[in-house]
């Protein structure tokens, strides 16, 4: 974890405090944007595409996310979402704990 984050909650508690929470493989990254092809959604939008900003211009809070790996994604926001290092995010193969308490997620 970063310095400065809060201590995390459970997976169950973070769906409850953040605005979406989705699996999925990053199909682009820009400047402005990750761009994921969505595969399981727990909350949020059910859509096949999902865009989050970066955070904190590429300071020591910026999640790095790279194209063609598959990420559990907890992000804030209302139709444009961001995450951060102080969020549960990280790559689905090290996700398997987070998944097994949050169950089955939905197609989109």
């Amino acid at each position: 974890m970063a310095y400065g984050c809060q201590r995390l909650g459970s997976p169950r508690e973070e769906l409850q405090r953040v605005d979406a929470v989705f699996s999925g493989e990053v199909s682009n990254v820009n400047r402005e944007k990750i761009e994921f092809k969505v595969e399981k959604i727990w909350k949020g939008p059910r859509t096949k595409r999902i865009s989050v900003k970066h955070g904190y211009e590429q300071s020591d809070c910026t999640y790095v996310f790279v194209v063609g790996r598959k990420y559990l994604v907890y992000a804030y926001g209302k139709g444009i979402f961001s995450t951060h290092v102080c969020t549960r995010t990280k790559e689905l193969d090290k996700a398997s704990d987070d998944l097994k308490e949050l169950g089955e997620g939905k197609e989109p």
